[in-house]
Parts: structure tokens; sequence; C-alpha cells
């Protein structure tokens, strides 16, 4: 009995499976335009479930409705492929499940439905189980809700294979008779249209292509030399016809102009035609030959092939190259031009300059320079005028000083400038002795002009041309002949020597000699020494106070001092004057002090500031370190001479630049032409090409892409 239980339970299991809860599961057919309905008796309160799904056909979609016995629609879905409704009735009747194709007007579908009603019914001998159930039953329960799930995963990929196995049928009768279509369409065009479809060969790779449909051989090269040297033989013997010079000039003798010149000479030999339509020149024959040789394995095709590949790689993107690089030198070139262009301007610039500030025109610097020192006694006496109107300063600067040390200072404030508004500009001897000297002595300057008499020696030199060029006296014949002087002179009849034009020695008067022997003290002439040295003003004694540049120096430091003091004055005038009441009420005792305002303080330190800009001027600076420093001269000279050699340095550049540039265009002025006779032979060639291809396949159009028209 224990044996048995097991497999009894088992085969009840099976039974409950088969009779499962109420309701219906099937597969059926739904054809184009039609409506399918399916009904079931439902209890109320019978919870119910509707399950369907599309197997095949069309997109796969359907419509359902679900209607309760009152006529109630429970549930509606339009053109769907798969759902699942579960319900529960409110009253007991009829329900109605409809699945509507009626908006497909030609194709049916497979749909599968499950419209299960009530759950599902217990194991025999477990639904009224009080009792604890066994391992056994417990089993058997387990194993009951696998076979249904297991049921469900069947249905659902017996599902999923059938529709998966309609679209598979459906694919491969469409690619079925889309591969007929295909094929009936081949075979029409190919037998219809054939001349119509174009052959496209690369042009690169033309040679190749022309190889591997045999049309030529591979060893065809082996055959070229000989052709050549054919051709050469032919011709040295050729009519004198324009259209054959043509054809002869400058470029590669191919097949297509061998064909062209036999051409010709059909009219130029035609007198040598026979009977039997043969020639009988020795040209013809020879130019017949060469042709021949050339269609034999198509030799023509792979020499013709060669060049329009050689042309087309090489020697046009060569060429285009060549002329791109040249235009982009031809910009470097002007972009240096405008350079040295530049610097010469600036040179030029600077020279100007230099030459307007020290008043020279730049032609012989030097001696230029030289004479430009003369101008300094005239600055120096306009200098000196203006001097006299610090006279108001000088005394101010002093009243202060004396009123400040209470006393005067010994030597005066600033003696050279107080000297030079009461004296003038005179020389450093009358400064220092207090007299005008008798008689002056400059020192003399000594500039070194040479350089520039060697330069202009340089310049002027006369060019007698090569000495290996002068007269030979080799081919003078001294012996066969006497100078004519132009008439007859009788030498012997000149009646002795020759006047000159002067007074004999007898002729001249006597001359006495006068006695110098005589005092001083006798003639009357009183000589009294003045002054220092006998009043002689030599050295820097004979210079100038504002000329010296020891006075010059110390001139210049008392105008500073001046100025600065007017600065200081017109600082403390400007200031509060509570911060000066002490200053000022110190000063009441001084009148000159008291008159000085604002106004007065700010005149006086502008003639000051007048009289520093004129002595400090850079042509008078320039001037004065000329007279005092030849070196300095040297400098000054040498950079202007170094300006000068810049800017023709720069002019000579640019010259140079222009010369490169006008060769750059000629070279490229040459190359066009020859890079457009090349495009156009080439594309003669590659017509030829297409032409004698298109004869081999019975007039197809033969179009060489990447050729010479993508250049």
């Amino acid at each position: 009995m224990d044996y048995w239980s097991p497999l009894l339970l088992l085969l009840l299991s099976l039974f409950g499976l088969v009779f499962r809860a109420g309701g219906v599961e099937l597969t059926f057919e739904l054809p184009d335009n039609a409506k399918e309905c399916f009904y079931e008796k439902i209890d109320k309160n019978v919870t119910s479930t509707l399950e369907f799904q599309v197997v095949t056909g069309g997109q796969y979609d359907v419509d359902v409705t679900l209607e309760s016995p009152s006529k109630e629609v429970i549930y509606r879905q339009v053109k769907t492929q798969f759902d699942s409704h579960t319900f529960t009735p409110t009253e007991t009747g009829v329900y109605k499940a409809c699945f509507s194709n009626e908006f497909s007007t030609f194709s049916h579908k497979l749909v599968y439905m499950d419209f299960q009603v009530g759950d599902e019914l217990p194991l025999p001998g477990l639904g009224e189980h009080v009792t604890v159930m066994t391992q056994m039953e417990s089993s058997a329960q387990e194993i009951h809700k696998n076979l249904n799930s297991i049921l469900d995963y069947q249905t659902h990929h017996r599902l999923r294979e059938a529709q998966g196995r309609k679209r598979a049928e459906d694919l491969n009768e469409r690619v079925l008779w889309w591969s007929i279509q295909e094929t009936i369409a081949i075979i029409v065009i190919s037998v219809g249209q054939e001349q119509d479809i174009p052959i496209d060969i690369n042009s690169g790779k033309l040679l190749e292509w022309l190889i591997n449909r045999r049309h030529c051989n591979r060893d065809w090269q082996t055959h070229i030399l000989e052709i050549r040297e054919k051709i050469n033989n032919a011709i040295q013997d050729m009519p004198v016809h324009d259209e054959i010079a043509k054809l002869l000039s400058g470029t590669h003798i191919n097949y297509f102009y061998c064909k062209k010149i036999v051409e010709i000479l059909k009219e130029t030999e035609a007198d040598t035609k026979n009977l039997f339509g043969r020639y009988g020149s020795q040209r013809m024959k020879d130019w017949q030959e060469v042709v021949r040789m050339y269609e034999k394995d198509n030799i023509y095709l792979a020499e013709a092939a060669q060049m329009l590949i050689r042309n087309v790689s090489y020697e046009v993107p060569g060429i285009k190259k060549q002329i791109q690089k040249l235009d982009q030198m031809q910009n470097e070139l002007e972009k240096k031009e405008a350079e040295y262009k530049k610097t010469e301007n600036i040179a030029h610039s600077d020279f100007n300059n230099l030459c307007k500030q020290l008043g020279i025109s730049g032609v012989k610097i030097k001696k230029e320079l030289t004479e430009r020192v003369v101008e300094l006694p005239v600055i120096y006496n306009k200098i000196a005028k203006k001097i006299k109107a610090l006279d108001n300063v000088v005394e101010f600067y002093s009243a202060f000083v004396e009123f400040t040390l209470g006393s005067k200072h010994n030597g005066g404030c600033v003696p050279i400038v107080k000297y030079l508004i009461d004296k003038g500009n005179t020389t450093t001897y009358e400064w220092t002795y207090g007299e005008a000297p008798l008689s002056i002595n400059e020192p003399t300057l000594n500039f070194n002009l040479d350089d520039e008499a060697d330069e202009n020696d340089q310049n002027n030199t006369i060019d007698f041309g090569d000495p290996a060029d002068g007269i030979n006296f080799d081919t003078l014949d001294l012996d066969g002949g006497e100078i004519d002087f132009g008439g007859d002179m009788q030498l012997e009849d000149a009646g002795g020597e020759i006047d000159w034009g002067g007074v004999a020695e007898d002729a001249a008067p006597p001359v006495e000699s006068i006695d110098f022997e005589i005092s001083l003290e006798e003639s009357g002439i009183v000589v009294e020494a003045a002054g220092n040295d006998g009043g002689n003003a030599s050295g820097s004694q004979a210079l100038t106070i504002l000329d010296n540049p020891d006075t010059r120096n110390d001139f210049i430091n008392q105008l500073f001092e001046l100025e600065a003091f007017l600065k200081l004055r017109l600082y403390e005038l400007k200031s509060d004057n509570n911060k000066n009441l002490l200053s000022m009420s110190q000063m009441q005792e001084s009148p000159v002090l008291q008159l000085a305002t604002l106004e007065s303080t700010q005149n006086m330190l502008d003639n000051v500031q007048v009289v520093i800009s004129e002595i400090l001027d850079s042509k008078v600076q320039h001037l004065h370190n000329i007279k005092y420093s030849p070196r300095y001269v040297d400098v000054l000279a040498a950079s202007l001479k170094q300006k000068q050699k810049l800017i023709k340095k720069m002019e000579e550049l640019q010259q140079a630049m222009r010369d490169k540039q006008e060769e750059t265009r000629q070279q490229v002025i040459s190359l066009k032409p020859v890079l457009k006779l090349i495009i156009q032979k080439t594309k003669e060639l590659q017509d030829e090409i297409e032409k004698d291809i298109s004869k081999k396949y019975k007039n197809r159009r033969v179009h060489l892409t990447g050729g010479i028209n993508t250049l």
C-alpha cells in the first residue's frame, strides 16, 4: 500500500491538471473583415480571466471586446497584439468575448485565447483535508503547482515559436520574390541596355586593369626599346609638312601620333601607291611597320597608360608644386623687401633728425660739424643778452643770503651770473684779472678731416681702365719716319736763346742797404706793460666765460642754484600763511624780501628757466662738445656714417629682393605654358585611350576616373 500511494497521488495530480477550473483555451483563425465571438456562462462573484495573443497575420493586432449578459462592455481593446484581463462578474449569466479583424482588408490572423473561469480545483482528497498534510501530500501539491507553471511556459513558448516561424516563412517568401524580380531585371538590363552601361576605370590603375583583362602582356616593356629605335630611324627621313613638324616638336611620340603621321603620309606619298593599294615609299613602310609593332599584343595601350599615369601622378603635380613654391617664395621676398624698407625709413628718419638737430646737411659730416662751431659765439652773445634779465633775481637772492647770514657772502652768491649781467660774455682773462687783454690768442681747433678727404679722393679718382688695354708701342715704326710738327721749322735760324720776357741782370737798379740799428728811445716809441703777461690772453684764458668749459659749468650750477631758491620761495608763498607766519615776520626788516610777491617770483623763475633751456639746448651741447672734444666729432660722424651705410645696405638688399622677385616671376611665367601644354596633351591622350578601349567593348562608353580632369 505504501508503494502505490505516491503513484496514486501523481496520477491524481495529472488528472487534476486535465480537469482544471472551468473555461476554454483554444487557437483559432480570424479571417480578414471577420468577427468571432465566444460565450461562457459565469456565476456571480466568480473571478475570471481573459487572455489573448495574436500569433500571426498582418501587424499582429486585433480588436477585443468583453460584454456582460446585460450588454454592458466590461473590457475593450483596439488593435492590440496581446493582453490579459481579470474581472469579477456582478451578475450570473452568459458573457461574450468577441475578436474583430474588420479593419483588415486582406490579411487573416491566427489568435490564441484562454478564457478561465473560477479558481483552479484542488487535488482530489486535499480540498477538505482537516489534519496537517503529510510530506507526500505536500510534495504532490508542489508538483501540481510546478506542472501548472510548466504548462503556462509551454503555452507561451509555443506561441512565440509559432509567431517566429510565421515571420520566417513570410520573410523567406519575400526574399524569394525579390530575388526573382532582381534576376529578371538583371536579365532585361543585360540584354536590352548593355550599351548604355559605362565602363569606369581608375586612371591610376589603368595599366593593371589592362594586364588583368589580358589586353596587354606583363612583358610589354621589353618590346618598347625596339619600337623607339625604329621611330628614331624613321624620323630621319620625313617630308616637309606643317602637321608633321607640329607632331614631332617637343613631345613624346606615341602610337596615336604615329597613326596621324601615317594618315599624313598617305597624302604626301600618294604617287607611290600601286595597283594593289600598297605604297612603294620607304617612309610609309617604316611608319606602317611602327604601327604594326605597336598594335601587336596592344603594346601601345600599355605605353599610353603608363604615360597617362606618369603625367597625372608626377608631372602635372610636380610642376604645380614648383609654381606654388615659387609663389610662396615671391611672397616671402615681398615681406623681406617691406622689412628692409621699414628699416631704411627708420634709419633715414634718425639720420635726418640728428642732422636737423645739428644743423648740417650730412654730405661732409666732419667738415660741416666743424663749420658749425663758429656759431657758438653768436649763440653765447644771445644768451648773454638774456642773462641781463636776471638782475633782479641776483639782487633778490643776494639780499636773502645777506639777511640770512647777517653779512655779505664772501665773493658774492652767484659771481659768474652777476659778472655776466654787468660785463657781458667777456674773456676768461678779463674775468680772472679784472681787465681786458691787449691781445687774444685763441687755441686752434685740431680736427682730423683726412678720412673724409681720403673718401673723396677715392670717389673722385679717374678710372683709366685696364692697363692691359693701353697703347701697344710694339706696332710703332720708330725707324722709318720723323715727327711732323705741322710746318717747316728752322731751328738753326732761331737766332740764339729764347727770350723769356724777363729783365736782364745789367738792367736791375742798385739796391741800397737799410740800417736797422735804431733804438726804441730814439724812435720815440714807448711800450708799456699792462695786465698779466703783458696783456696777452692765450689758451683757456682767451675763451669767453660761456665758452670755457670750467666757467660754463660753474655758470650752469649757479643757474640751478637760483632756480632751486626761487622754487622754494614759490612753495613758501603758495602754502598756507599760518605756516609761514614766523618766516614772514622775520623778513619784515628786509624791504627787498618784502616786495617779492607770488607773481614777481614766478616771473623771475621763468627768466632763469629760459636761460637754462638756452644754455642746455641740445644743439649748443653738441657744438660745445664738438669744439672741445675731437673724439666726440669722430663718434658723432661715425654714428651718422653708420646710418648712411645702413641706408645704403638696405637699398641694396631691397634691390636684391626685387631682382629675386623678378627672377621667380619669370620662372613662374615660363612654367605656366609648360603646365598648360602637358595638361592639354594628357587630355588628348586620355580621350584616345577611352576611345580605343570603347572599341574593344562594342563602343560602350569608357570613363577614366581620377584622371587629368581632377587636377
